[in-house]
């Protein structure tokens, strides 16, 4: 799973691209040579209720600004 998947179902349905930067969680669309377009911001937490269904304690900006859920089982 990725944060792609929680932009395109929750920020844009063009946005399947998505990074936990310093500035928090930001979704993009590829656009060619242009590179990407920025379509929205998500919550990070949120962003892991919507990949897991586990209960979520601690959404982490992980390795190239992906996310790292933690969770209860």
């Amino acid at each position: 799973m990725s944060i792609g998947e929680y932009c395109t179902a929750k920020i844009h349905p063009d946005a399947w691209i998505g990074f936990y930067e310093s500035s928090g969680l930001k979704c993009y669309t590829p656009s060619g040579s242009s590179g990407l377009i920025f379509r929205g911001t998500g919550d990070p937490y949120m962003t892991c209720k919507h990949l897991a269904a586990d209960i979520i304690v601690a959404a982490l900006r992980g390795p190239g600004d992906g996310i790292i859920c933690r969770a209860v089982r």
